[in-house]
């Protein structure tokens, strides 16, 4: 996608220009109007493409037409309203005609239904598979040039049958490779193998194989980065999986442990985990007794969903004060900072963006300032990561990186702190030479590792001096946030020769060497 303007080519048409969609739901909501923000998304994606082919709505249309959709100017205006239902089709179709790689807009939709946010539409006479063949994908799967669209494919073509059957060992090797990419893929890359899995492990026939998968990667020596992998438990929940949970969250290992919270917070939220457990009270209120000001971002959403006795008692035990005022934010707003100051980042980083991509600015895109809120500071990981896929799928992506990315200097500790975790998760829609700058001179040290880890997430190589001073971090200050997070960086910009000459013993060490450096779909 270029950097020209989303509304440019509206400005050109006589008449109104198009309103883009907007979700009027509450911050504080546990749903939002999927299908308006997936009309928004493929409206945006549509009118950057006709700004880039000097293109109109009737071609568009026509464009749409030759795919055997039926299209014209009011059905497309009706679906960027929002106002009516969105088929998987028609999905595909806009990413054909609008010059985007497969999937880009269909993985948001399938997100969007999974967690109940969409109601599914089915197409008459038109299916999702693939016209490869189960066979054909597995030897892409087995010479390991499956791409993500790929794996969705695959997905597709196995859930289709009620029973399928394949052999004990292509199953274990479809499941590690998948799980092996999901972990150390990035932005859009993981999304659709996280799709891809999420499908997979609700069918019958693959549950077991990839439970089993699940449970090889998380419990391997040294294992890291396992969170996507053991969220996967939480898509087809069992009678065990309690008792797993329980079991993780008293874990020593600090990846576990946190992979644990994540994991629990996701099973409250979606019912499967009783909020008045006394283990999870027990979890959350020891965690912020012997914690810092800055409690991690999970176990904020944790204490938010406790019942209201539950809650005060772990307030209660929490000695910070500052921890204290951040946990009856999140409990009262859903938001880590002030709803004030939320709303006046989302709109100056909106403002930056649109001025870049030269929209309007007497038309301001409401649903773009609620995204960029929502994937800045929801208090809920899940509303974070959905705002931040429309985000990545959006001729945005990289404008909004850049302005956020700026943003990370910003006196506010926890305005900055939230900042550095949206660039790690778009860091890779742009180069790595700001990036370096700005990580170089982060000094605050709660900060220090947030901003390390942005350096795993660009697509480029890192320069000789970056890499340089992950190193030194590693090797001078071991079993750090800080070390762990330059670990991160190394493994996936996938320096190996670094990493090996640092502990060859250390389990953790030996873990980000072979796991292989980060993947981007182009």
């Amino acid at each position: 996608m270029g950097n020209t303007a989303v509304t440019a080519a509206v400005g050109r048409r006589r008449g109104r220009p198009q309103r883009l969609p907007f979700d009027n739901t509450a911050v504080s909501s546990t749903a939002i109007d999927g299908n308006k923000r997936l009309a928004w998304l493929m409206a945006v994606s549509r009118l950057d493409a006709c700004e880039r082919t000097a293109a109109n709505r009737s071609d568009f249309a026509a464009d749409l037409r030759a795919l055997d959709i039926r299209a014209d100017s009011s059905r497309i205006s009706r679906w960027e309203s929002g106002l009516e239902p969105i088929s998987p089709r028609l999905v595909r179709g806009y990413e054909t005609v609008a010059g985007l790689a497969p999937h880009t807009i269909d993985t948001l939709r399938r997100r969007l239904v999974r967690l109940g946010h969409l109601r599914p539409v089915a197409a008459r006479g038109w299916s999702p598979v693939a016209e490869r063949s189960v066979d054909a994908l597995l030897i892409e799967v087995a010479e390991e040039r499956i791409t993500g669209s790929g794996w969705l494919e695959l997905a597709d073509c196995v859930t289709t049958f009620e029973h399928i059957y394949l052999p004990e060992a292509t199953w274990q090797l479809l499941v590690d490779r998948l799980l092996g990419e999901l972990v150390r893929a990035r932005g859009l890359a993981a999304a659709r193998r996280y799709e891809a899995a999420a499908a997979l492990i609700r069918h019958p026939a693959a549950r077991a194989h990839m439970s089993r998968g699940v449970g090889r990667l998380v419990l391997a020596p040294g294992a890291q980065l396992i969170t996507p992998a053991l969220l996967l438990l939480a898509e087809a929940p069992d009678e065990g999986l309690r008792t797993l949970v329980q079991r993780l969250l008293a874990s020593p290992t600090d990846s576990l442990r946190g992979a644990a919270e994540i994991l629990a917070a996701r099973l409250v939220s979606d019912g499967s985990l009783a909020p008045d457990s006394p283990e999870l009270e027990a979890h959350v209120g020891y965690t912020l007794q012997h914690g810092h000001d800055r409690p991690r971002a999970a176990i904020l959403e944790l204490a938010s969903l406790l019942p209201e006795a539950a809650f005060a008692r772990v307030l209660s035990a929490t000695k910070s004060r500052a921890a204290q005022q951040c946990l009856i934010r999140v409990r009262e707003s859903s938001e880590v900072v002030e709803p004030d100051l939320a709303r006046s980042i989302s709109d100056h980083v909106a403002g930056v963006v649109e001025d870049a991509t030269g929209r309007t600015a007497h038309d301001p895109d409401r649903m773009l300032r609620t995204v960029l809120r929502t994937a800045l500071f929801h208090g809920r990981r899940e509303r974070r990561h959905t705002a931040t896929q429309l985000l990545l799928a959006s001729p945005y992506a990289g404008q909004v990186n850049a302005a956020v990315l700026e943003l990370t200097a910003h006196p506010d500790d926890q305005v900055a702190a939230q900042c550095w975790s949206l660039v790690a998760r778009l860091a890779h829609a742009n180069g790595a030479d700001r990036l370096v700058q700005a990580v170089s001179a982060e000094e605050r040290t709660p900060l220090r590792p947030r901003a390390l880890v942005t350096l795993g997430a660009v697509r480029v190589p890192v320069p000789d001096d970056a890499a340089e001073a992950l190193t030194r971090t590693a090797h001078e200050a071991p079993d750090t946030p800080a070390a762990r997070a330059a670990l991160f960086s190394l493994g996936l910009q996938g320096m190996k020769d670094r990493l090996r000459g640092l502990a060859a013993t250390a389990p953790e060490t030996q873990w980000w060497a072979g796991i292989g450096p980060a993947i981007h779909d182009n």
